[in-house]
């Protein structure tokens, strides 16, 4: 279809577009080629060590013996570990079965005994009980017949002194010593 008012149907240019997409192409890619530059320059230089500080040599020298009781104490723990493994490797794998079967026949026993030792003081305590009401009962009657006892002593007591006969003797009987007939 044909635009009304065109007359002509020259086609449209795109010249003027593509040159501004290969300009902005281009800046792009100098940019990218100036941060890769720059990016490999300063890792050379880290490399290097243009970028970092200078070193303290003093500072390290003090800190050398302090590193070295580190790596001491690590070679002593690593020896322990070296031991505690040399100690474990020598366990019979076998034996463990046997071994926890045996502690839980003897935890077994163990606790049978228990029940036993708890069931005899169960008993003890009943009979410790029983021989404390006893005890109780006997000193009961034990006082009841020590009252029983100072009132028959007092009864006989009073008795001896009433139901008494006093003679008298003569004085100058045969009867009395040291009378002379």
């Amino acid at each position: 279809m044909r635009r009304r008012g065109d007359a002509s149907d020259e086609p449209i240019s795109l010249f003027s577009l593509q040159d501004m997409i290969t300009a902005v192409s281009g800046i792009m890619i100098v940019v990218a080629l100036i941060l890769v530059v720059e990016i490999l320059r300063s890792n050379i230089s880290r490399e290097a060590g243009l970028g970092t500080p200078p070193i303290d040599s003093a500072k390290l020298e003090r800190e050398i013996p302090q590193l070295q009781e580190a790596v001491a104490e690590l070679r002593r723990e690593i020896n322990e570990a070296q031991t505690n493994t040399d100690s474990l490797s020598k366990i019979d794998l076998d034996r463990i079965p046997d071994e926890i079967n045996h502690e839980k026949n003897q935890e077994e026993r163990i606790r049978t005994e228990l029940v036993e030792l708890q069931s005899n003081l169960e008993t003890l305590r009943r009979k410790a009980e029983q021989t404390e009401r006893e005890s109780r009962q006997m000193r009961d009657e034990i006082a009841v017949l020590e009252k029983k006892w100072e009132q028959v002593s007092a009864q006989v007591a009073a008795s001896d002194l009433h139901d008494r006969v006093f003679f008298k003797h003569a004085q100058h009987s045969a009867k009395i010593p040291g009378s002379s007939l």
